[in-house]
């Protein structure tokens, strides 16, 4: 009872915002960027209809926390895709809410399905306090036609002793974004929340961290409240000077002949032989340039453990993510992607969304991928012309018209990415390692490194 008394005050206070608090939160700490970057990243948004094109302009917000009633713990806020900032008054079942109103945006092709993961991101410091791990839920607010906002569930927040994630699981709209955090001024020798819980413990107290509002969008909300004036169908709240937010961070795209292409594909991390434990700044292999390639474009990086894994198998998974990048990045974006629970599901719905696979096509994404799927995967992951035909009269003795994936391996071997075995084979049922996988994609990526034969 004490817990679920806790809680409720908690959302309640969020929610039901006094006016004094919202100056607080509008108080922001501008992002510290490295020298000469700008504060603005170009977000592209696919538009409601063929033309115009159009792009918004995001940025991450870094601000402190205002909510936190906790003098042993002080946080930070991090909100990602941040658009700015409305005023607003909320009728909602609980009250009357003042407050300020964050605005986020997201892609369509960024969301998984109606999930946006690390929304927001809690860093604290912690003074003679412990904090568990664990997860609590969060809010959303259904604008319901004259309704107003009803409270449904809306997702959850995921802490541990350094911080916590905010991860939205309903769609689009609006959401109280606070981190619940039980935590204690002594030790109280339970590791998480649920065995405190369990455990009957007197000594964790609770407090929140977070924004009271934030307003998540995507390019469907987007267009059908430009075009409607409300956020969706059943809506009712007109969001007074939402339209001119995102009419000050959208332009038009002017058509440009360059905006795609491989020249995308360029250093952005950085690598020095033996930052992986498996690969010694001493020792010399023939995949040394390959890996370097991939890990400073952002298509390949290690383990958690600091392992490159070069004679690793490659899961599907794996390679459909490679993929996704690939294409992502070939098309003018960061390839950057915001992973849930199930890390790969955000790159399978965004290689099936842009063609790369279809869906059903594979049942079991935990698996090695064969080195025909691969080679499959890979050559769907770029335009035919950005495969340019560099070597004729291909013939790969194990590779007929008759198995799986035989055009796209051809396609690959005659633009120069794949060499396969001395012995003339391929072998597309096999499995295919880490180090293989590299130099595949270092080829795609940079046609200067294809093999003409």
């Amino acid at each position: 009872m004490k817990r679920k008394t806790m809680l409720t005050m908690l959302v309640l206070i969020a929610a039901l915002v006094m006016p004094a608090v919202a100056p607080l939160i509008a108080q922001e700490v501008p992002l510290a960027l490295p020298e000469g970057a700008a504060d603005w990243s170009l977000v592209h948004a696919a538009s409601a209809s063929a033309e115009p094109d159009y792009r918004y302009k995001t940025r991450t917000l870094k601000v402190a926390d205002e909510i936190n009633q906790a003098p042993e713990l002080v946080a930070t806020l991090t909100i990602p895709n941040y658009m700015g900032s409305v005023e607003a008054v909320l009728e909602t079942a609980e009250g009357t809410a003042h407050a300020t109103v964050h605005v986020v945006y997201l892609p369509n092709d960024k969301w998984d399905d109606e999930c946006y993961y690390s929304a927001m991101s809690v860093r604290y410091r912690r003074y003679g306090s412990w904090v568990l791990t664990g997860a609590t839920s969060i809010v959303g607010w259904k604008d319901l036609y004259n309704y107003g906002f009803l409270p449904v569930d809306g997702g959850m927040s995921v802490f541990t002793p350094e911080g916590a994630e905010l991860h939205i699981l309903a769609g689009p709209g609006l959401y109280t974004s606070i981190v619940t955090l039980p935590y204690s001024t002594m030790d109280t020798g339970y590791a998480t929340f649920a065995e405190a819980l369990e455990g009957g413990s007197a000594d964790v107290q609770y407090t929140g961290m977070g924004l009271p509002f934030l307003l998540a969008l995507n390019d469907d909300t987007i267009a059908h409240f430009l075009e409607k004036d409300r956020l969706e169908p059943s809506a009712s709240h007109e969001w007074p000077g939402l339209r001119k937010l995102i009419l000050e961070a959208r332009y038009e795209v002017e058509p440009e002949v360059e905006r795609t292409g491989l020249h995308n594909f360029e250093s952005k991390r950085p690598y020095t032989k033996g930052m992986f434990l498996d690969i010694p700044y001493n020792v010399t292999a023939w995949y040394d340039p390959y890996v370097e390639k991939v890990v400073r474009i952002g298509l390949m990086k290690g383990d958690n453990n600091g392992r490159f894994l070069p004679g690793g198998d490659v899961k599907l998974s794996e390679v459909i993510a490679m993929a996704a990048r690939l294409h992502n990045i070939y098309h003018g974006e960061s390839g950057d992607f915001f992973q849930g629970p199930v890390w790969y599901n955000v790159y399978v719905r965004y290689a099936i969304a842009n063609g790369i696979i279809r869906e059903g096509d594979f049942d079991d994404y935990t698996r090695s991928a064969t080195r025909g799927e691969m080679a499959c995967i890979l050559a769907s992951a770029v335009p035919a012309d950005a495969l340019a035909r560099i070597n004729a009269d291909v013939h790969v003795a194990d590779v007929h018209s008759g198995i799986s994936y035989s055009y796209q391996i051809y396609q690959l071997y005659e633009a120069g990415v794949l060499t396969g075995y001395v012995d003339g084979s391929y072998r597309p049922a096999e499995t295919i390692t880490r180090s293989e996988t590299a130099a595949i994609i270092a080829r795609i990526a940079d046609a200067g490194l294809r093999v003409a034969f």
